[in-house]
């Protein structure tokens, strides 16, 4: 298989922290409409072949630019470094270009996936598209790598990372709960603004087992997710992941397997519709 063929929507640098001592992650899936439980290792979850690869019109060249270049130097690698001070307790000293990586990484979380790429991209590639960051990539490609290109050019753009920069961000400890966060293929969470459907959503990132991110779209917002307990939070957490996941739940152990069993069967395998009300929060 060629270098890069196997492409991440979600990085493995966010996954491992669900590995167990063995390096294994416990998956949760859907196979032919059965939920199924299996031990994976990061680099074998979230991920798929080609996603983005580009192919060359006339030439048919294949090239892994977006993959290597893009997701893995400007967003990845930068939002790593980021999220190792996070989960280290220091939200409170990162530099302005450390908030702007991250609000990057957020907006790839939500686009990066099999099923944005399939019915959201190409609609939105040419008012989003960031010429600066794609225009060198563009000339060689067939039409089929609009979607691809476009996905890039929508990281990259400022206005779609100006969203979370005007959220008060903070980092919850949750390790005192009886249960461990779980986390999933689609891993950003969306949650309504307390203040009503005019305002901005609220989103939650899980960061690893013990550990979430929050970025408040309103005072009051920030202020009900402060208020919650540990319990009740990792509770709203773990309903919400097991409720917005596009094929995969992910845990660092087999202990909640009732609970997300019983929930994914509940929701089913992710649909169109269920898609399109979620991009709507």
């Amino acid at each position: 298989m060629p270098a890069y063929a196997s492409q991440h929507f979600v990085p493995v640098f966010y996954s491992k922290a669900w590995a167990d001592e063995k390096g294994q992650v416990t998956r949760y899936f859907f196979d032919h409409g059965r939920v199924v439980r299996k031990q994976r290792g990061p680099r074998l979850i979230g991920c798929s072949d080609h996603l983005w690869t580009l192919t060359g019109g006339k030439t048919g060249e294949i090239r892994s630019i977006i993959e290597r270049d893009f997701f893995g130097c400007v967003i990845d690698d930068l939002a790593s470094r980021v999220l190792e001070q996070m989960r280290a307790g220091r939200l409170a000293t990162l530099s302005g270009s450390d908030l702007v990586h991250w609000a990057h990484f957020l907006v790839s979380l939500q686009l990066r996936n099999p099923m944005v790429i399939r019915h959201t991209i190409a609609s939105i590639a040419r008012s989003h598209l960031n010429d600066d960051v794609v225009a060198e990539w563009k000339e060689p490609f067939d039409l089929a790598a609009a979607p691809a290109l476009a996905l890039a050019g929508v990281v990259a753009d400022d206005r779609a990372a100006d969203k979370f920069l005007g959220h008060a961000w903070s980092v919850k400890d949750l390790s005192g709960a009886p249960f461990p966060l779980l986390t999933s293929d689609w891993p950003l969470l969306a949650f309504r603004s307390i203040r009503g459907r005019e305002h901005p959503s609220n989103y939650v990132l899980p960061l690893s087992p013990n550990l979430a991110f929050f970025a408040a779209a309103t005072p009051l917002d920030a202020e009900f997710f402060e208020g919650m307990g540990i319990n009740a939070l990792v509770r709203l957490l773990n309903a919400a992941v097991t409720a917005s996941f596009m094929n995969d739940v992910w845990a660092p152990d087999d202990r909640q397997s009732p609970y997300i069993e019983r929930r994914m069967k509940q929701r089913g395998q992710m649909t169109e519709a269920m898609f399109f009300e979620r991009t709507r929060l």
